[in-house]
Formats: structure tokens, sequence, C-alpha cells
């Protein structure tokens, strides 16, 4: 979250860096159903 904003603007632009990272982040955060299937069944077996 901004608390200050400098301006009204609805958009930023991200470098490709930023952009790659941006998607990393919010798989490991978000991650698909087959994934989360995935990690349980890990953790099940592996316990």
């Amino acid at each position: 979250m901004i608390g200050n904003p400098v301006n009204n603007a609805k958009s930023v632009a991200l470098t490709e860096e930023g952009l790659g990272e941006s998607e990393r982040l919010f798989n490991q955060l978000f991650p698909s159903p087959l994934k989360q299937q995935r990690l349980i069944m890990k953790l099940i077996y592996n316990s």
C-alpha cells in the first residue's frame, strides 16, 4: 500500500525483471490447485 502517492496515477510500469519477479511471487503466494494438491500430498507422505 502506498501511503502518500505523488499523484492519482492508476497504473505503473514494470521492467522485464520486475514483471518476472511479480509473477514468481504471485505463483508462490497463490499456487494453482494442482500445485496445492502436490504440496499437500508431499506433506502427508513425508510426515
